[in-house]
């Protein structure tokens, strides 16, 4: 799941800022094993993007708030981009079962 950031991201700066969300998840998302990837990437070009972030499934607690969380220690995206993807994905699961609830947002 990805938000694209547009004006006034262009000639903003995006390296050294940090994207955390909020989520809930629920036992059967738990019990998949997935683990949760936030995403910083540039919406376009060569889509470069910061992927060293990750919350293990082991940190998820099912029904309870969890905050997953990556600050963009560059080199991609750059400052001055103009459209940027900011979102999550699943990783470390071969079924993605269940639900994840975003309670709150932030890119500061």
């Amino acid at each position: 799941m990805f938000f694209v950031l547009e004006d006034p991201v262009a000639n903003a700066t995006v390296v050294g800022k940090t994207l955390t969300l909020i989520v809930v998840v629920d036992q059967d998302l738990k019990d998949s094993g997935a683990a949760i990837q936030p995403v910083i990437q540039e919406n376009g070009g060569s889509y470069g993007g910061y992927w060293s972030c990750q919350t293990n499934n082991e940190d998820l607690i099912a029904g309870q708030e969890v905050a997953v969380s990556c600050t963009n220690n560059g080199p991609d995206p750059k400052d001055g981009i103009a459209q940027l993807r900011l979102g999550f994905q699943l990783n470390q699961s071969k079924n993605y079962l269940g639900t994840i609830t975003i309670v709150d947002a932030t890119w500061e």
